[in-house]
């Protein structure tokens, strides 16, 4: 049951990312007057949708392998989403908007963490599933 929920929460995490990316991109919101709003809150919560379809991605490769395997990435999964939720809004709440150098080396920084955490997430998630695979395999033999 788990590894129905997370997949369709990756899916649909995934899904609400691809419309905010369409509403930018698109320039939905100069004929729409709520999007001005909708955007402003986007911007806080679009930078945690971005694990979505990590987690997705993980899911799917999960989902027909042995129970053990999905339990013991999801328990991973659970406390670092967690952590990088927290990361990510402290780190946009606490940015230096300024349009000096300060505020370009802050959004840099912000974004090399961004990217460091993703990856880190992806790795030990890519590790610690096929570890658990190849131990899996060993007990039934």
């Amino acid at each position: 049951m788990a590894k129905k929920i997370v997949f369709w929460v990756g899916l649909l995490g995934t899904i609400l990312l691809i419309l905010l990316i369409f509403l930018v991109r698109a320039d939905f919101c100069n004929s729409h007057n709520w999007c001005g709003k909708t955007l402003d809150a986007a911007d806080l919560i679009g930078p945690n949708l971005l694990i979505f379809p990590i987690i997705l991605f993980f899911s799917v490769l999960t989902y027909r392998m042995n129970e053990l395997v999905f339990t013991h990435w999801f328990n991973f999964v659970r406390w670092y989403v967690i952590i990088f939720v927290l990361f990510t809004l402290f780190n946009l709440l606490n940015q230096n908007g300024g349009g000096d150098l300060g505020g370009i080396v802050s959004q840099w920084l912000s974004m090399v963490a961004l990217i460091f955490l993703f990856s880190l997430f992806f790795i030990v998630s890519l590790i610690m599933i096929i570890s658990k695979y190849r131990a899996s395999k060993n007990l039934k033999i």
